[in-house]
């Protein structure tokens, strides 16, 4: 029935269009109109029936009624030719029952499976099923692809540089009986690639049995390190002793990037974003380098920089003690006190932060007078400015200390540097 409709209204619509329009033509004009008209039918029917049949309404209608977890309007969608196999517009290309897991919803995934959904499709990037199950937490669903032959084994790469698998998705729901039985399956809690996230995101997660279970089978220290920048992070004293007490690096760096930029910490640098400086005085006593992470300008700051910023100087001169390079971090001082300690342990005066701002930029920016006062008479240069022209339209002017000044209202560092021989 659907078919005959498919063809006649096609038909029909023609049909009115030459009624209205083609009246009074001549034979040989009604000839090459029928010609015509014949192959205007057919366009017209196989576009008819092709939406009417398999159409991208349906697979979204389908997407739709997952993420709404809607077993009646998924089984509607099916029916209506819905593809239990199309792929989401994401760049990687999800299934409907990858949706179906994400939601740890065991009764649409069978549904979909039941229906010819491939229980252990892999998007491009390898990412499967299986992953997006464990990341629900479903214990059930998991083990329930796995006795469909599923690969629980498989890796995910997306882009720059980040990776998971199975067990590094449910790591993070806490699970300890999904967590065993993926490590009972195989995958290596100790995998140098994976371990430090395996055991941040449990951390994460709070679910103590689920720590301790992979603490028991966690015996790198790089990988107790990536726990450890975590317990600090959250508070988690009990933890954190027993992470030190088991040998966790204390210069274990987490990268927390994904790979787009340098954005990293290590146990130090948490303990002291944390302003816990008894644990810094312990992360220290027990080999912790200052200079870490070494992220350069770029990304976030190593524990020294982060250390200059907060203005503590008793711990300033303790990391200096332990090795903290000086010579980087003027910019990050926030007054004479800190910049004198610096200067005096090696720092560069005229050092760019980001290839930006020196110090004195940075003094007159803030309208920090005393501190503008000081640099000056240590020699820092008034006139510096980034040598980044190239970049920039032919009529645009590089800050410089000065200019900072100006746009800020500090007409009386305005006047300290001029009579210094800051040029306009």
């Amino acid at each position: 029935m659907r078919g005959l409709i498919a063809r006649l209204k096609p038909n029909v619509c023609v049909r009115k269009w030459e009624i209205n329009h083609l009246s009074g033509l001549s034979k040989i004009e009604a000839t090459a109109w029928g010609c015509l008209r014949i192959i205007i039918v057919c366009m017209l029917c196989l576009g008819w029936v092709v939406h009417a049949s398999v159409g991208p309404g349906q697979d979204s209608a389908l997407f739709a009624a997952i993420e709404r977890q809607n077993v009646q309007a998924v089984v509607e969608a099916i029916n209506s030719g819905a593809n239990v196999n199309a792929k989401d517009d994401d760049e990687y290309g999800y299934s409907p029952v990858m949706h179906a897991a994400w939601k740890g919803n065991i009764v649409l995934a069978k549904l979909l499976i039941q229906k010819g959904a491939n229980p252990c499709y892999a998007t491009g990037n390898d990412y499967t099923v299986a992953m997006s199950a464990a990341r629900s937490g479903n214990f059930e669903l998991v083990k329930y692809l796995g006795s469909l032959g599923c690969d629980m084994m498989g890796e995910a790469h997306f882009r720059h540089g980040y990776y998971t698998n199975a067990l590094g998705e449910a790591a993070s729901t806490g699970n300890r009986q999904l967590i065993e039985f993926l490590v009972e399956k195989g995958l290596n809690p100790n995998d140098q690639r994976f371990c430090s996230r395996y055991l941040s995101e449990v951390t994460k997660s709070g679910n103590q049995d689920a720590i301790q279970f992979l603490l028991t089978r966690s015996t790198d220290t790089e990988c107790l390190g990536g726990a450890l920048v975590e317990s600090i992070r959250t508070k988690n004293k009990n933890l954190t002793n027993v992470l030190l007490s088991r040998g966790a690096s204390v210069n274990h760096i987490e990268n927390n990037s994904h790979g787009t930029a340098c954005v990293e910490a290590t146990p130090l640098s948490s303990a002291i974003e944390s302003r816990d400086e008894s644990l810094a005085e312990v992360l220290v006593s027990k080999g912790a380098n200052p200079n870490l992470p070494d992220c350069g300008d770029a990304g976030d700051a190593s524990a020294f920089k982060i250390t200059v910023a907060q203005g503590n100087r008793n711990l300033v001169t303790l990391l200096l003690s332990h090795g903290a390079d000086a010579k980087g971090v003027l910019p990050w001082a926030d007054d004479v006190e800190m910049a004198e300690l610096l200067l005096t342990h090696g720092a560069d005066i005229n050092y760019a932060l980001k290839g930006d701002f020196t110090a004195l930029m940075s003094a007159a920016r803030a309208g920090q007078k005393k501190l503008v006062e000081y640099l000056i008479a240590r020699g820092a240069d008034v006139n510096w400015k980034m040598d980044r022209e190239a970049w920039f339209p032919a009529d645009w002017k590089p800050p410089t200390a000065l200019r900072m000044a100006q746009e800020n209202h500090h007409d009386d560092i305005v006047a300290i540097l001029k009579k210094a021989g800051a040029r306009e």
